[in-house]
Order: C-alpha cells, then sequence, then structure tokens
C-alpha cells in the first residue's frame, strides 16, 4: 500500500515538473538546474509518462470498441464511401460542397483529424496506414 502511494506521488511531482517545464518554455537543461533536479530523470520521466498515457488511451480504446462489439455495433472500421452527385468541372468537388470545409475523421480513441481541401489523398492514406500500424503494434510503440 505505502509503496503504491509513493510511484502515485513520484508521478504525480513528474507530471507537474514536465508540465511546468512546458508552461515556462525553458529548456529542460535550464528548468532542471534551476530546480535541482536531474536532467536526465526529467528526460526519463517524460518518456515514461507519454509511454503511460498511450497505454491507458489505448486500454480506454480497447474497452470502448468492447463495448460496441457486445452491444453489437460496429468496431469503428473505416468504409469506403462513394460521393453521389454532380461536380464542379475541373475541380473534382460535389456542386454545392464547400471547399474550404476540412475532412474530419473521428477516431474511438477521442481524437479528431482534421485536413483542409489541400490535403492530397495520399497523405490521408499514409496517416491512416501509420496510425494503422500503431493500433495494431499498441500506442507505445508509435
Amino acid at each position: 500500500m505505502a509503496r503504491s502511494k509513493r510511484l502515485a506521488d513520484k508521478e504525480r511531482f513528474w507530471r507537474s515538473m514536465v508540465e511546468q517545464q512546458r508552461q515556462a518554455g525553458a529548456t529542460v537543461r535550464a528548468f532542471c538546474r534551476e530546480r535541482g533536479i536531474s536532467e536526465p530523470s526529467f528526460y526519463a520521466w517524460r518518456k515514461e509518462l507519454l509511454r503511460r498515457d498511450a497505454e491507458r488511451s489505448a486500454s480506454a480504446s480497447r474497452a470502448v470498441v468492447g463495448q460496441r462489439v457486445a452491444a453489437g455495433q460496429s468496431e469503428g472500421r473505416l468504409v469506403p464511401v462513394e460521393v453521389i452527385g454532380g461536380r464542379r468541372q475541373g475541380t473534382g468537388v460535389p456542386d454545392g460542397h464547400p471547399t474550404n470545409r476540412p475532412l474530419e475523421i473521428a477516431a474511438p480513441g477521442g481524437f479528431t483529424l482534421r485536413f483542409d481541401q489541400d490535403t492530397t489523398p495520399e497523405t490521408v492514406l499514409c496517416l491512416l496506414r501509420v496510425i494503422g500500424r500503431c493500433v495494431q503494434e499498441g500506442a507505445a510503440s508509435c
């Protein structure tokens, strides 16, 4: 019990330090020197906190998908869609579609990807492949 409290206190301390350094905008070296903390420890904890956050996020995403599957809902997989309707000549944009409207992809993990009208389909596809690989291998590997 005391050990888990110490670990929780330590995590809270380092989360606070990482956030303070980020808000201060100071270099890690200057921030650590000013506070009398170890620079290697700062970097190690910052990396560890990112890993823990990614792990929690992935776990939460798996829980949401599991709940949807149990409820008979879709797993949130991407499916091909076809835009039906006229197109503005030479643009490939459907008639009546505002061209300044971004493409948005909402992910079950709680984040949304937004692309402007200049984003190429290849860029979107590449990003989706990377995200798919991260999901398969576990978010901590990304």
